[in-house]
């Protein structure tokens, strides 16, 4: 009975918020989150939780620590870590992610690989260990995966695709892992203004638009709003460069029922 509870506890407020019950994918950067979760043709480390395709135009190593509270005073908590090292063999990527309450949740671990093939396309790769607790009831793990690729159209313009959980993996009998597919473009105007946009199908619902805008109206500083159609929310956040290699990222996301979500994301790279 009280197995039951939970279940229909998590699913609940997974739903309410817009996502599958088991989410797998559901913890961004706060970058990301700002942008209204657009990474299908999104570059940098964040793509270590969205299209792996991105870790490309990583030339350095780089790591980041990304938490969020999902609707503040649910007790829903969301944190990730990853590390990217490139190599003559292309880039490599390891992230962790956490995502519930203590009574269930849900945790992953995920290796990448991205390559160049050409100077404007590239093909990724990962690879997912994903784990189910619940409170008194033990653990279930299965593997996942997610494939992506990104293509360079111009300067200005980068277009990507990638799939989550390609296989169908199932969970419990008749629970799968969403099977999600995003297609999406990117366009960086000269003048430090860069717009992303997203279609996503989880093959269990209808289509969703995921759109964001960042403006950098100084060296050391990131503004941005964004829009999720899923959940549906609002999002905005600033990122702020402490250093070369270090910076730090804030965001809040807006849903109409259940308020606010805010998050903060470290970046070393």
């Amino acid at each position: 009975m009280k197995k039951t509870f939970i279940l229909l506890l998590a699913g609940l407020l997974v739903s309410i918020s817009g996502f599958s019950q088991f989410t797998a994918g559901i913890v961004n950067s706060a970058e990301s989150r700002a942008l209204g979760g657009s990474l299908a043709a999104a570059s940098g480390i964040q793509s270590l939780f969205g299209n792996p395709a991105g870790l490309t135009s990583i030339e350095n190593f780089g790591a980041l620590a990304t938490a969020e509270t999902r609707f503040a005073g649910t007790g829903i908590l969301l944190g990730g870590a990853g590390a990217v090292i490139p190599s003559d063999l292309g880039v490599f990527g390891i992230n962790l992610t956490y995502y519930g309450l203590p009574a269930y949740n849900e945790q992953s671990v995920g290796l990448s690989y991205a390559r160049q093939l050409f100077e404007s396309f590239s093909l990724s790769v990962q690879a997912k260990l994903f784990n189910t607790s619940i409170e008194e009831y033990g653990s279930q793990f299965t593997i996942s995966g997610t494939l992506g690729l990104q293509a360079k159209i111009s300067k200005s313009i980068t277009v990507g695709t990638y799939i989550q959980n390609p296989i169908r993996s199932e969970i419990t009998p008749g629970q799968f892992l969403p099977t999600i597919i995003s297609i999406g473009a990117q366009y960086a105007f000269p003048e430090k203004l860069k717009l992303l946009l997203s279609i996503e199908k989880d093959l269990e619902r209808a289509f969703g638009i995921q759109a964001g805008v960042e403006y950098q109206p100084a060296e050391q500083l990131f503004l941005r709003v964004g829009v999720n159609s899923y959940a549906p929310e609002l999002s905005f956040g600033l990122g702020f460069k402490i250093s070369e290699k270090i910076r730090i990222d804030a965001m809040a996301a807006y849903h109409q029922i259940l308020g606010l979500s805010p998050g903060f994301t470290f970046i070393y790279q």
